[in-house]
């Protein structure tokens, strides 16, 4: 396998240890630690990522781990590798993490979708009135 000569982003057991330098996790990466094409390929984020929720990677660490700042466009990104195939979990305790082997990886992803039907049945069900309002206006014939 062929390694592109481009520093990855430090380990996740070194941010989420803690390591204090100055009050920042100070990452532990040695010269051996390069991202490989494939792992670019695959997307940033999942190729960070571990099987099962029990390994899930917050947020905040996968922002450090690839030198974002933002929130939102961690959530971009995470997005656009969706889209692309990437099969990123989400966990109800606020991490990311890709489905288990067999049957404990369906049973993620049933939980996984689950959740994202709620968000978009809660969505619709907030825009209700508004569509209500808006069949009442479109069928008045004079202004009131």
């Amino acid at each position: 396998m062929r390694y592109k000569k481009v520093k990855a982003a430090p380990n996740v057991e070194a941010i989420e240890s803690g390591a204090e330098t100055e009050g920042r996790a100070k990452p532990i990466i040695s010269d051996s630690h390069y991202i490989t094409s494939e792992a670019r390929k695959k997307g940033i984020v999942e190729s960070l990522l571990q099987k099962g929720e029990e390994n899930a990677v917050r947020a905040e660490t996968l922002m450090e781990l690839i030198g974002e700042r933002d929130r939102r466009q961690l959530n971009k990104i995470i997005e656009g590798e969706r889209r692309n195939g990437a099969l990123i979990l989400s966990s109800g305790r606020g991490g990311y993490y890709l489905p288990s082997d067999g049957e404990k990886g369906r049973a993620e992803m049933r939980r996984h979708l689950a959740a994202l039907d709620h968000r978009a049945k809660s969505t619709l069900a907030v825009g209700k009135p508004v569509r209500e309002a808006l069949k009442v206006i479109d069928g008045q014939t004079e202004m009131k």
